[in-house]
């Protein structure tokens, strides 16, 4: 072999490598609201590779490197989600203020390789970035986190949400999800699917797949192909437009993680029983932020509906709890803490009654709380502006 050879051969290893650590980056970014695994790709210098494949698959136009770019790049993504899927589950459920504060960061940490990608400012980008941002206000404070009751048609047009995150820099489904109500339902599922495919627990794996991965994904498919010819429509026809009103976007997206606000419940009236009560049983209730948490379901009581909070102090909920629960038709929350596998499993049993099991994490504020908000947030924009500073190297 020629030094010609070896150097040909050293380029595509090194290119794939490439490929791959975008992957494991864009998986990573699919999985947290705030973050969008189009920007961890362009980041890495890959992102007009990445919608041409896209969009010529789409059309049936195969070629060997855009097949094999598509086939590596989101293979090693959902890979990824699989495999973090429950971690990053259980850090959003019991460090909620923390996970957003990252998030807050890496999303703004974006900003300056969509910036460069605009160029000079004038009156048209500066109208564009300011029509993003309002954008994602209305998304933030229009919409309500988990206000709407999920069902098949919602999961497909989630996916279809979802996809942004995939193929827009800037825009993150995930957090879109957050805000329809989808995405711990969604992240759940995935975990469920990757325990059941480990048990070989072919009725879990179908359960879960028919009830919400399977609508999801047709959803994912759609928005994917859909969205990338759209985007490179854009992007030939008015580059700085679509790249600055993606900036806009970007920015805007920050609004709606604010990471000491209190969770909403007012879509848990739906759970009111015969004798109209709402009767909750919630553990964990010990640590910071326990008046807020009991004025906010408080606030949930009418004058036709009674709330009733049964606090259990010191443990956790058992199976025997879930038990209890499911037959006086009850809701089981639980605070800041970790539930046991087993015991959601029998909580989201179909055949014997699914009850409402709800993890809340607590956001109150505190100094302490404050101090590692703003150190994660520097964190996470340093992150990806340094990944988009390699990624402007590159181009130059």
């Amino acid at each position: 072999m020629n030094l010609k050879n070896i150097f040909e051969k050293g380029e595509k290893d090194l290119s794939l490598v490439k490929v791959t650590i975008a992957g494991i980056f864009m998986g990573m970014a699919n999985l947290v609201p705030g973050i969008s695994g189009g920007t961890m790709v362009l980041a890495m210098g890959l992102y007009e590779e990445f919608i041409e494949s896209l969009s010529n698959i789409s059309r049936f136009k195969f070629t060997k490197k855009n097949v094999l770019f598509f086939i590596n790049l989101f293979a090693v993504s959902f890979l990824t989600i699989f495999a973090l899927a429950g971690i990053v589950q259980f850090l959003m459920e019991n460090y909620l203020s923390a996970m957003l504060s990252l998030f807050i960061g890496l999303t703004l940490g974006g900003a300056p390789t969509l910036k460069n990608g605009i160029g000079k400012f004038d009156i048209k980008n500066g109208f564009a970035v300011l029509i993003g941002i309002l954008i994602m206000a209305i998304v933030s404070f229009g919409l309500k986190p988990g206000g709407q009751n999920p069902n098949l048609l919602l999961y497909a047009i989630g996916g279809f949400v979802g996809s942004s995150a995939m193929i827009l820099p800037g825009i993150s489904g995930s957090y879109l999800l957050l805000v329809m109500g989808l995405y711990l339902p969604v992240i759940a599922a995935l975990n469920d699917f990757k325990h059941a495919l480990m048990m070989g627990n072919l009725a879990g794996l179908i359960a879960v797949s028919v009830d919400i991965l399977i609508p999801f994904s047709i959803g994912l498919v759609g928005g994917v192909f859909c969205l990338s010819n759209l985007l490179k429509y854009l992007m030939k026809k008015i580059p700085t437009l679509t790249m600055a009103f993606l900036l806009g976007i970007l920015l805007g997206s920050v609004l709606g993680l604010y990471p000491f606000k209190m969770q909403d419940f007012s879509r848990l009236t739906q759970f009111k029983n015969q004798h109209n009560e709402l009767v909750f049983k919630v553990f964990g209730l010990e640590k910071s932020g326990r008046s807020e948490f009991l004025s906010s379901i408080a606030k949930l009581g009418r004058d036709d509906l009674k709330v009733i909070v049964d606090e259990q102090k010191g443990r956790l909920p058992t199976i025997e709890d879930v038990q209890i629960v499911r037959e006086k038709s009850e809701i089981l929350i639980v605070y800041n803490k970790s539930v046991d596998r087993n015991v959601r499993e029998f909580a989201a049993d179909k055949k014997l009654g699914k009850i409402p099991l709800i993890i809340v994490s607590d956001t109150s504020f505190s100094m302490l709380r404050l101090v590692l908000v703003l150190i994660l947030m520097v964190v996470g924009f340093f992150t990806t502006k340094l990944l988009g500073k390699k990624e402007i190297q590159t181009q130059g």
